[in-house]
């Protein structure tokens, strides 16, 4: 019997750590498709980023005097769209800033650069899709996965080592 729940032991050990590596590979899957929502959003905004800046370009302004200007008008429908497209603004530039630095990133460092510049609309706009990479940083995850499973399976072993009584010989 004891032999048993030994080999059943060390088949759940088994699986966690397989179940660890494999999600560990979704988290370059998920930035790669984190990316690519940003990337659209980056693109559409730049587009008006594009035409604000040559519409202030005709007044030899740059987007940021353009802006101001129109802020300052008295009329407060005139800036209230101001208010709209200095919004629009800052978020092109937040896009470009974390595409930028996504796409700079080595592999292996993008999640942590991603929680950096991670834009909560993006990440609710984003429809994950779990799937398995065949790139080099993706092996670098599931070897951490396991590692990261076999500690957790040897603490856990350890501990219930440590209150599990000794049968007496």
């Amino acid at each position: 019997m004891r032999s048993l729940f030994a080999f059943i032991g060390r088949l759940l050990d088994r699986i966690i750590c397989l179940v660890l590596a494999i999600a560990f590979t979704q988290v370059p899957v998920y930035v790669d498709q984190y990316i690519d929502v940003l990337s659209g959003a980056r693109t559409e905004a730049k587009k008006l980023y594009d035409e604000l800046s040559a519409t202030a370009a005709k007044y030899h302004l740059d987007v940021d005097a353009y802006l101001t200007r129109i802020e300052a008008n008295p009329d407060s429908l005139v800036s209230g769209l101001a208010i709209v497209n200095r919004n629009a603004v800052n978020r092109y530039l937040e896009y470009e800033a974390a595409w930028n630095a996504l796409q700079n990133a080595p592999g292996w460092l993008r999640p942590i650069v991603l929680m950096n510049h991670f834009d909560k609309d993006l990440g609710k706009a984003l429809q994950f899709q779990a799937g398995l990479s065949f790139t080099f940083t993706a092996f670098l995850y599931a070897v951490a996965g396991l590692l990261v499973g076999m500690a957790l399976v040897g603490l856990v072993s350890a501990i219930f080592r440590k209150r599990t009584p000794k049968a007496k010989a």
